[in-house]
């Protein structure tokens, strides 16, 4: 979950565990704290497919000009995550 303050620290764990997937809940507009996104960025270089959804219940995170990670379309985070393993299953 993206949130002032959000440093990273979650994504270093779930790549020290071996995840080959993560979605991030970001803000209404998809948005990350800058730390937060760079973190993604090393999970994203290492292979894990990373998925941008918003957090909000009426959010739709669109893809934005040099935004490197892709949206979930209207799904919300627990609904991108459960579309994220059926894709990772293929």
């Amino acid at each position: 979950m993206n949130h002032a303050g959000a440093d990273g620290a979650i994504v270093r764990a779930l790549l020290a565990q071996g995840v080959d997937g993560i979605v991030v809940a970001a803000t209404g507009n998809g948005t990350l704290n800058q730390r937060l996104e760079a973190a993604l960025l090393h999970a994203q270089e290492q292979g894990v497919a990373v998925r941008r959804a918003s957090r909000c219940v009426e959010g739709r995170v669109v893809s934005l000009p040099g935004n490197p990670f892709p949206h979930a379309g209207g799904l919300p985070p627990v609904k991108a995550r459960i579309a994220l393993l059926l894709e990772l299953m293929r």
